[in-house]
């Protein structure tokens, strides 16, 4: 495991800074029940919810093939990011903060994790598919907007694909 992208613990304890980490299986229930909490932050129906919870869930598998990196502070985790490889490309398959903490800069510094995870990891690209509320994020830090496609989880909703280029020379 690349060590420059795993930080200890006991640093978040002492400098009272957030840390981004590997996640590990006793990650599993809290990273799920932030991805829901997040998601219905923005005011989803049951139906959505549902929905979500069956296709996103976070399990193992997700831990031992992709990459799965948690934002945490004094041993809480406030967010994550879950980069997946698939046939087309790199894919962001989750990428949430949670909602008490929205607005404090923890996504575009987990944001600039993913940056400098996939710099080094020579990934030049990353696909993204999200709703149009947290769109604006992804613009904000440099994706581009591609178009739309069908929502997997609500059937017949366009929601907005997005590129995000990797660039050394970019500060986000």
């Amino acid at each position: 495991m690349d060590q420059k992208f795993v930080s200890e613990k006991s640093r978040s304890e002492e400098t009272n800074l957030p840390v981004v980490r590997k996640a590990v299986r006793g990650d599993l229930g809290k990273l799920n029940e932030l991805a829901v909490g997040s998601e219905a932050y923005w005011g989803y129906d049951e139906d959505h919810m549902s929905a979500f919870k069956r296709r996103y869930a976070i399990r193992n598998n997700h831990l031992e093939k992709g990459h799965v990196f948690v934002i945490e502070k004094n041993g809480g985790i406030l967010g994550f990011y879950h980069l997946t490889a698939k046939e087309s490309g790199f894919e962001l398959e989750h990428f949430y903060i949670d909602p008490r903490y929205l607005g404090k800069g923890l996504g575009q510094t987990l944001w600039g994790h993913l940056r400098a995870f996939c710099i080094h990891r020579r990934i030049r690209e990353v696909t993204i598919v999200c709703n149009d509320l947290v769109k604006v994020f992804y613009l904000k830090m440099g994706a581009a907007f591609l178009g739309r496609i069908e929502s997997k989880v609500d059937r017949g909703t366009m929601i907005a694909k997005l590129k995000y280029r990797m660039n050394p020379a970019h500060s986000r």
